[in-house]
């Protein structure tokens, strides 16, 4: 069962979900969590892993990838809006990133919250998790 962690940021709310998903021939692994700078996930060779973040682009902002260690690789990127009957504009939702392990290995996977555009202007937010593939 993957574990929902909750932060607030000052200029953005972020719902993180770290967790390792089911692989050929691989069970899922736990993780450990700690503060945005310091969420971890363990994987073994060939199992995937899932980042789900809270996002609204409505507003300009989206979670983009500023660091991709080398024992991963991006498979999917999708963003799902939240459900609202009423159909309101300007709702959020919520942006997965899945990566597979495809070599052992350490390394950091950052994200920045940011508008595209605005190349000079620091993120809302960042994100950091650090990977370990056996």
């Amino acid at each position: 069962m993957p574990l929902l962690l909750r932060t607030a940021a000052a200029a953005a709310l972020c719902a993180l979900a770290v967790f390792p998903t089911e692989a050929a021939g691989a069970g899922p692994t736990g993780h450990e969590t700690g503060s945005d700078s310091d969420r971890s996930v363990t994987l073994r060779l060939g199992q995937s892993t899932d980042v789900a973040l809270d996002e609204n682009p409505t507003t300009g902002y989206e979670w983009q990838i500023t660091a991709l260690p080398s024992p991963l690789r991006l498979k999917s990127s999708t963003y799902k809006p939240s459900p609202n009957p009423s159909h309101m504009v300007g709702r959020g939702g919520v942006h997965t990133f899945r990566f597979t392990a495809v070599r052992r290995g350490t390394g950091d996977l950052k994200f920045a919250y940011r508008r595209p555009w605005e190349t000079s202007a620091p993120p809302a937010q960042t994100l950091t998790v650090k990977v370990n593939v056996h």
